[in-house]
């Protein structure tokens, strides 16, 4: 039964018997009072409660006119049921198809669906879900009981990962920010689910004393986009001087091979000198390949001092490190994506040119034996090093490689493969660069994933102003 509320008469009042005839019913009786009252039956003069339905104004005309003084009786806009809490459920339906004007953004629909979000009312804008929570409604027998530490559920197997940190990062800034500086570098890394990043000192001018420190750090202050440290480099005459600069960088960068770098060390005295001098209780890393990777982790164990090796890449790289930890000494690595992902088998599909990186591309066999000992490995790292399209299509191509924006989605599909486990990419991608590096925590900071999520790697990154990848086309 339907009964209009303050009619005279029993204007607008009625019996229904369905769904249909009470629809008919209620639209009669609202013409007739501002409210309704509903009751399943008075049949056989049972005792009965009653539940009071209101109309509500859709009309958005007069919202936050102060001149909108309704007189009594006159009825209330939806915004006022909103704001007062007199909702408790928003179901409203989006225009069917995926097709979008301007003017359906100043519909009643959006505005309704949009005052829901702003007051926090619980909203449903998908038909099925609407059909599936009326249903369980009445197989309640109620209002179904809530779980209200839930925000949200989906159907998406999506999962809740930290703010990953890449401890080898060439910004470019200053001195080359036509490749890249620290806005699109880090928007890129915020991209790439990185929230804080390691620059290298191997810029113009090089980051090796207090002045040019000062400098950088001013520059990524002002543009960076996301938490970041900066690295000191080791120069053949500034091992008596850069210890001043410790406390506030995030490592020493020692450069004992040739690479992208006027900081290239080949006196193994200067070695001794830095490793003696840079505090013990802060890292050191070295660019060592090959003979110089055992070099470095001797002469730092005979000085008691820790020591991390650089994007390692060889298979002889890896089993030094092996041997090294194996007995006690004090020495932790990192290896790049495009070592773990990409060999000499790739370089036709990327181009000679391209492909040009330092360490280079090894074999099919060094890449295997860095997954046979990935336990060995303490850090995943990118060493993005972005140079335009032009610089790597030249005929004298510098080397390197973006990575920031790949380099998660090329792991969890290592995950997914099960060559790699979650553990292993948190305690490689976050827990050791925080521990190794001595980093600050990032409360509140995290990354979410879609592992079920199917992408295919494009020519170009967005952010990264390094607008090609050598992992273009992969799938993952």
């Amino acid at each position: 039964m339907a009964r209009s509320a303050f009619s005279l008469g029993g204007l607008g009042s009625g019996f229904a018997n369905n769904e249909d005839e009470l629809r008919t019913l209620a639209h009669h009786g609202l013409s007739h009072s501002d409210q309704l009252i509903i009751d399943k039956s008075l049949k056989d003069w049972k005792e009965v409660e009653y539940e009071v339905v209101e109309s509500v104004q859709w009309t958005f005309d007069h919202i936050g006119d102060p001149e909108d003084i309704r007189s009594d009786g006159e009825l209330m806009h939806l915004a006022d049921f909103m704001a007062r809490r007199e909702l408790d459920l928003v179901i409203n339906l989006p225009m069917r198809g995926g097709s979008r004007r301007v003017s359906s953004f100043t519909t009643h629909g959006y505005r309704t669906r949009r005052l829901a979000v702003d007051y926090a009312v619980p909203l449903v804008t998908d038909v099925k879900c609407a059909k599936l929570l009326v249903q369980a409604m009445h197989l309640c027998g109620g209002v179904p009981v809530m779980k209200t530490h839930t925000d949200c559920m989906t159907s998406r197997n999506i999962i809740k990962l930290p703010g990953f940190i890449d401890v080898h990062v060439h910004v470019r800034e200053p001195g080359a920010t036509y490749k890249e500086d620290f806005a699109s570098c880090t928007a890129a890394a915020l991209a790439g689910g990185i929230t804080m990043i390691c620059a290298m000192p191997n810029t113009n001018p090089p980051v090796i004393d207090r002045a040019s420190y000062d400098y950088a750090s001013a520059l990524a202050g002002v543009s960076a986009r996301c938490d970041y440290a900066l690295f000191m480099g080791a120069s053949s005459s500034n091992f008596d001087t850069v210890s001043e600069v410790a406390p506030q960088a995030a490592a020493l960068k020692m450069y004992l091979n040739q690479t992208f770098s006027t900081l290239t060390l080949d006196d193994m005295t200067i070695w001794q000198k830095h490793l003696q001098n840079w505090p013990k209780k802060m890292p050191v890393c070295a660019h060592a390949e090959r003979e110089k990777t055992g070099a470095v982790i001797l002469m730092a164990s005979l000085l008691d001092r820790p020591i991390h090796i650089c994007h390692v890449a060889r298979k002889e790289e890896i089993l030094i490190i092996k041997s090294a930890k194996e007995r006690g000494l004090k020495v932790t690595c990192e290896v790049c994506p495009h070592h773990l992902f990409l060999s000499t088998s790739d370089i036709d599909d990327i181009g000679q040119g391209r492909a040009e990186v330092r360490p280079v591309l090894f074999s099919p066999e060094d890449q295997a034996e860095l997954w046979k000992n990935i336990d060995i490995i303490d850090v995943f790292a990118t060493d993005h090093a972005p140079h335009s399209v032009q610089e790597k299509n030249s005929e004298k191509p510098p080397p390197g490689f973006p990575g920031l924006e790949t380099i998660l989605p090329l792991l969890l599909n290592a995950v997914h493969e099960g060559r790699l486990t979650l553990e292993d990419l948190i305690n490689k991608f976050h827990r050791n660069p925080r521990k190794i590096f001595n980093l600050p925590e990032q409360p509140n900071t995290y990354v979410e994933v879609d592992m079920d999520y199917e992408w295919t790697i494009p020519q170009a990154m967005e952010f990264s102003k390094s607008k090609w990848t050598p992992f273009a086309g992969m799938q993952v």
